[in-house]
């Protein structure tokens, strides 16, 4: 009988590992998409300003990375910026709404005026960057310590 207890024990202390692992995977994926999104408007500017290009060739031409960084997970590249917003995953509300924002008033002015908008966008995007990067660690300490304490109390009650 007290080994069944034992085991039942590991096996909460590790389901309590598991799911500190799934939030921290979650807070990654938070940082990472807000980096997409980085991404994608410096390349977004620097196509406009030196090429001239439309927006469906400069979506056509991004690399599949940077379209998974920013949560698109369709098979088929987008045309439109719009197209790519709808279609993100959300992991962190605010750079998609910021992008969401970016989509929506994208491709009704002048080049020069895209530009600025891009580096507008891109500069509250490093701002959402550095915020995130500052609380990850603690974060990722904080969800490890309770996931763990939660499930080693769990354990000791059921012990």
């Amino acid at each position: 009988m007290l080994v069944l207890k034992i085991v039942g024990a590991l096996i909460l202390v590790c389901s309590g590992a598991f799911a500190a692992h799934v939030l921290n995977a979650g807070e990654a994926l938070r940082l990472k998409q807000t980096e997409g999104f980085m991404t994608l408007f410096r390349t977004v500017k620097t196509q406009i300003d030196c090429f001239a290009l439309p927006i469906g060739d400069i979506l056509r031409a991004l690399d599949r990375d940077t379209l998974d960084a920013c949560g698109y997970r369709e098979e088929k590249k987008p045309s439109q910026l719009l197209e790519l917003s709808e279609k993100c995953e959300v992991y962190d509300a605010v750079a998609c709404s910021v992008f969401e924002q970016f989509a929506r008033e994208f491709g009704r002015s002048y080049r020069e005026e895209e530009v600025r908008a891009c580096e507008y966008y891109l500069s509250l995007l490093e701002d959402r960057r550095v915020t995130l990067s500052g609380e990850l660690p603690v974060k990722k300490k904080r969800n490890l310590t309770l996931c763990l304490c939660a499930a080693l109390a769990l354990a000791l009650l059921l012990l």
